[in-house]
């Protein structure tokens, strides 16, 4: 499994640099006037729709989950903007994360950090404009995906116990950021590519042979990804 997370990488890099030359040579052949897109060019978050709806049909174990609900994000976002990208449209958008804003206020108060600690062996969180603080406390923790869209998760992973000797954890984040706190004890093996963005793994050396392993796999596009104690 250890040449699993490096090639996985490699997949996203070759996925985005396939993604980025297609929009080039579209834009490249449309200003050159030997291709006229025209009123097509207001279409180009489609492709990041379709990347991320291929990714996120990929098995858990291949680890693009969290990349593919983040394009999912960015596609949706981008296509919205720019089909109503005239003053009305922006209204509207003003409205629609007022009232998303406003839904958080009125939900906030009503939780507790009770409510907010989860015992499932996989994890699932997701922050699009907004910020999301976990506590996870299985007993039996096996991963799962943790995705960042222009806000941030703050996972706490201190009372969970890996029983099955790996657990396998997905993070994507763009314009945003994600802290991942581990017990002490626990081998982190971090496959993470940054991309206009920052990792940073201060848990440091191996710290027990053969202790319990969580592999980090992912992607910090114009964002952070921290690991801690």
């Amino acid at each position: 499994m250890n040449g699993t997370a490096p090639t996985l990488g490699m997949r996203s890099r070759t996925t985005l640099g396939l993604v980025l030359i297609a929009l080039g040579l579209v834009f490249t052949l449309d200003s050159a006037g030997i291709m006229r897109i025209g009123g097509l060019a207001r279409w180009w978050p489609l492709l990041l729709v379709g990347a991320g709806i291929v990714k996120f049909r990929q098995p858990r174990t291949d680890g693009q989950r969290a990349s593919g609900i983040a394009m999912l994000l960015l596609g949706g976002f981008f296509q919205a903007t720019s089909l109503l990208a005239n003053s009305s449209g922006w209204s509207l958008i003003m409205v629609a994360v007022g009232a998303f804003l406003v839904w958080l206020g009125v939900d906030g108060p009503r939780r507790n950090a009770a409510a907010l600690a989860s015992d499932s062996p996989y994890l699932t969180d997701l922050a699009f404009m907004g910020f999301c603080k976990r506590t996870h406390v299985s007993r039996d923790f096996r991963g799962g995906s943790v995705t960042v869209v222009m806000g941030g998760v703050e996972l706490d992973l201190r009372g969970a116990t890996i029983a099955g000797g790996a657990a396998y954890l997905d993070l994507a984040a763009v314009w945003g950021g994600i802290e991942v706190k581990v017990p002490n004890g626990w081998i982190v093996e971090a496959h993470v590519v940054p991309l206009l963005g920052a990792f940073e793994d201060k848990i440091g050396a191996l710290e027990v042979a053969g202790g319990p392993r969580l592999v980090v796999r992912g992607n910090a596009v114009m964002g952070g990804i921290v690991i801690r104690h």
